[in-house]
């Protein structure tokens, strides 16, 4: 069974409610069958969604958002279009660590590896392309995706 750490940084404007380890981790708005949802009643809606239908009503979601949602045998995370709210996670032995800050995920692990080849990408772009990041355990959610993991 996998067990979710979820830390934002500085706590900036995420809304959460999670009840025996499931529940959702929610930032930003969704118009959604043209009604607005924010905080709680986002994380409600996203809550109460099962994956197959977060995979089937995701396209209909408009707004500016990201969102976690955790059950006992998966986590689900989803990000806007513009990527305008970032969400990093990393795997390591049970542990899947979500965050909107890179850094306190790498603080987390027990072994990080610098993946140099992103890392020449970061110093000629100014970014790296795709789910990678400059460490080769830690990989971000691209604009627009919904990443799954099971246990």
């Amino acid at each position: 069974m996998l067990r979710t750490h979820f830390r934002s940084y500085q706590h900036n404007g995420w809304v959460s409610s999670i009840m025996n380890g499931c529940g959702a981790h929610v930032r930003g708005h969704v118009y959604y069958e043209d009604r607005l949802y924010r905080d709680m009643d986002l994380c409600q809606l996203v809550s109460n969604m099962t994956s197959s239908e977060i995979e089937l009503e995701i396209t209909k979601f408009n707004g500016f958002f990201s969102f976690a949602k955790v059950s006992d045998t998966e986590i689900i995370l989803v990000i806007d279009h513009f990527r305008s709210m970032p969400l990093f996670y990393a795997l390591e032995n049970c542990n899947v660590y979500v965050s909107d800050d890179a850094f306190w995920i790498l603080k987390q692990l027990s072994a990080v590896t610098l993946d140099e080849d992103a890392a020449e990408e970061f110093l000629v772009t100014g970014h790296v392309a795709g789910n990678e990041t400059l460490y080769r355990q830690i990989k971000q959610v691209q604009a627009g995706e919904m990443v799954r993991i099971r246990t």
